[in-house]
């Protein structure tokens, strides 16, 4: 559970940020491995504190009787952090892309059992994008809008609002 509060603050706070404009499968491998450090250096720390506080680690295989130290659980627990980190971090760059809130509609179904809903709607269009886009490149024009659709979605998430469609650049 602490592990998991450090993988949070960490994502949300600094990785999600810095890491946004690569690829979803280039920041996944990054961010794993980010984690997977910093694993593989919690693991032994937290082992450090039971020994200290006296935990009987024998009882969760951590040590064998006839060798001490149980490197092939370890290994395990390790590569079942890895996993829930993966599973995790894949969970939450799917939910970014698609839109906030979008991917739990999708798991529990709420697409398929409608329900009534009073929203207010707003359209957001970027003013005079026509001579802002004859005026820069095709790479900084695209830029551009990647910036400020980011820009924009960052207070629409935090009153928790949502996003239905992107039409060039149009929210």
């Amino acid at each position: 559970g602490i592990f998991g509060v450090f993988v949070g603050l960490i994502e949300e706070f600094y990785l999600r940020k810095r890491m946004r404009r690569l690829p979803f499968a280039t920041a996944l491998i990054l961010k794993t491995l980010a984690f997977a450090f910093l694993i593989a250096i919690t693991l032994p720390v937290f082992m450090g504190v039971g020994f200290i506080f006296g935990w009987n680690w024998g009882d969760a295989g951590w040590f064998s009787e006839d060798s001490g130290v149980n490197p092939i659980h370890q290994l395990q627990v390790f590569g079942f952090y890895v996993l829930v980190t993966v599973v995790s971090l894949s969970t939450l760059q799917i939910s970014t892309f698609i839109g906030q809130g979008r991917l739990m509609y999708f798991l529990t179904g709420k697409y398929e059992h409608p329900e009534w809903e009073e929203n207010i709607l707003m359209f957001v269009d970027l003013k005079a994008s026509t001579t802002i886009a004859d005026s820069l490149n095709s790479a900084k024009y695209s830029e551009l809008l990647k910036d400020y659709v980011d820009d924009l979605s960052e207070p629409i998430y935090a009153y928790q609002g949502r996003i239905h469609q992107y039409v060039g650049d149009e929210i």
